[in-house]
């Protein structure tokens, strides 16, 4: 755990975090992978949607963004900022898609190569503030 409370996983954790473990298996059909986490438990993605020169963006995710509901069949977003929750709804749920993840989801970094640069360089106090 690193002083900015982050952990970045190992490769074996990785593919256990984007095929097994939520959010990140249903952030991974969309592209956003998981890379890190944080004390708390919330996850750090690389968007490999959102490649600039080669580097992708670095978004936070609490751990309880997003989850299957039975009622509807779909993966829904379980935290909507308040001032989106109208607009992205849908019967009372917001699904999710790829439109919805950017919208709901902060970015921390638009470079992955900055945030990681950042991150050795502890310029980052305690990366769980991104998700407020």
């Amino acid at each position: 755990m690193l002083s900015s409370y982050v952990q970045l996983i190992g490769i074996d954790n990785i593919i256990v975090e984007n095929t097994n473990a939520e959010p990140g298996k249903y952030l991974a059909e969309y592209g956003v992978y998981v890379f890190a986490i944080t004390v708390g438990g919330n996850v750090l993605c690389i968007d490999t949607n959102d490649v600039k020169e080669g580097d992708a963006s670095v978004l936070i995710a609490d751990s309880n963004f997003c989850s299957y509901n039975e009622v509807y069949d779909c993966i829904e977003i379980g935290i909507v900022p308040e001032m989106l929750l109208d607009d992205l709804s849908n019967n009372g749920i917001v699904r999710l898609n790829y439109m919805n993840i950017k919208k709901c989801l902060n970015k921390i970094d638009d470079s992955c190569l900055d945030f990681m640069m950042k991150l050795s360089n502890e310029e980052y106090e305690d990366i769980e503030e991104f998700l407020e």
